[in-house]
């Protein structure tokens, strides 16, 4: 077969692998659908052709490919890319190193640990996948022991992310002054007794102190108790206990890309406390604070898991129902409204729960960016208001 023929195979191999590797290291929220893997798939190899070579300068290159690729396609916070492509770097140099050291074992054949495929041999390819599986489900193990899997961009843990960042790239630097010294030295230790088992078991036994090693960094740093509420503080408003607007602004955006990209749909409710300033005028800014704890407590409890909830600002909040029709939210808000009216009929507290609201839909292949639908949804909660001011009689100046 044709050597360039056999070289895009085998790296289009490769880039499945990556990719592989890349969705078990990335949060589940930044996984994309089967057309979006396929494209990223060809998009990772490209580079792949030109840049799997040898010398420094083309790892170099390949990589800092990679993390535009993810930074740009999948939408991913620079820092997130970055971190995710320093961690498959590492995770790849491991599985080709213990890759080489299998074939060494069995088949009795040295290979530069760097470049299996290059070998075009589908037999050391197929070992190296397995291989592969079995590093990638230890790390997720690890992971899930920790129970560290953070959003980087909203807790921003620079200091553990800077130590793991040097671990695995000393790491990765001892792994290659080791395996790369064995070919110069081939020749005069080749007859030691053992030679094999010394070198596989040696390997086994430096990455086992590698991985606990770096547990034992993760358990000192994250397992601390300042930086979960460091993480809370960022994710969270204080108040109502729901996502505040950095954080609710972000899901709006990738769930508004989620909608084009699975053809799906959803509904963008735009609500307003209604008298809120009346309440903290008559009765006091603590009597403000719990209208709008036990507004949000009602609406998020009547809220599914995937549906999203976030302060906008003040008394104006955001909710996201997800692949919702607007009929269906429509019936969804008939039952927070009737857990206001008997909230209010209880009469616990000295004022009523009201607010005003508008709604929007949003299908696949609308061309409605994140401003225009939010800004529809709060004039069509103006004209709502509007309305119930008409109601009560109330004028601009009494109710906000």
């Amino acid at each position: 077969m044709n050597d360039i023929v056999l070289r895009i195979i085998f790296v289009i191999l490769e880039s499945a692998l990556y990719l592989f590797c890349l969705h078990a290291v990335l949060p589940k929220k930044y996984r994309i659908d089967i057309k979006g893997n396929v494209i990223l798939s060809i998009l990772i190899a490209i580079p792949g052709y030109f840049f799997l070579k040898d010398g420094f300068f083309f790892v170099v290159l390949y990589n800092v490919s990679i993390i535009f690729i993810i930074r740009f396609y999948m939408d991913l916070p620079s820092h997130t890319a970055s971190m995710s492509v320093v961690i498959l770097y590492a995770l790849n140099m491991i599985v080709s190193l213990m890759t080489s050291i299998s074939i060494l074992f069995v088949f009795n054949e040295i290979l530069d640990f760097r470049y299996i495929i290059p070998n075009n041999n589908f037999l050391y390819f197929i070992v190296k996948v397995f291989i592969m599986f079995i590093v990638v489900t230890l790390y997720k193990r690890l992971q899930i022991l920790l129970n560290k899997k953070v959003d980087v961009e909203n807790a921003n843990p620079n200091l553990p992310l800077l130590i793991n960042a040097i671990y695995y790239i000393s790491l990765v630097f001892a792994s290659c002054c080791i395996i790369s010294y064995f070919p110069v030295v081939y020749s005069q230790i080749i007859r030691i007794n053992y030679l094999k088992e010394i070198i596989f078991v040696s390997i086994i036994l430096f990455y086992l102190i590698s991985f606990l090693i770096l547990y034992f960094i993760n358990t000192s740093i994250f397992g601390r108790r300042s930086f979960k509420k460091i993480k809370y503080k960022s994710e969270y408003d204080p108040l109502t206990e729901i996502y505040n607007r950095a954080t609710g602004m972000q899901m709006l955006k990738r769930k508004m890309k989620f909608v084009n990209q699975n053809r799906g749909m959803m509904t963008l409710c735009f609500i307003d406390i209604n008298n809120l300033k009346l309440v903290n005028d008559r009765y006091g800014h603590a009597a403000g604070d719990r209208l709008i704890k036990k507004f949000a407590s009602l609406v998020k409890s009547t809220l599914r898991d995937k549906d999203i909830f976030f302060r906008y600002g003040g008394d104006e909040f955001i909710i996201i129902f997800d692949s919702c029709s607007l009929q269906a939210t429509i019936n969804v808000w008939n039952r927070i409204e009737n857990k206001f009216r008997d909230f209010n009929l209880l009469k616990k507290e000295k004022f009523d729960i009201s607010v005003s609201n508008g709604f929007v839909e949003y299908n696949y292949g609308a061309k409605t960016t994140m401003k225009d639908l939010i800004e529809k949804a709060d004039e069509k909660m103006y004209h709502n208001k509007k309305e119930y001011k008409k109601l009560k009689g109330y004028s601009n100046e009494n109710v906000n």
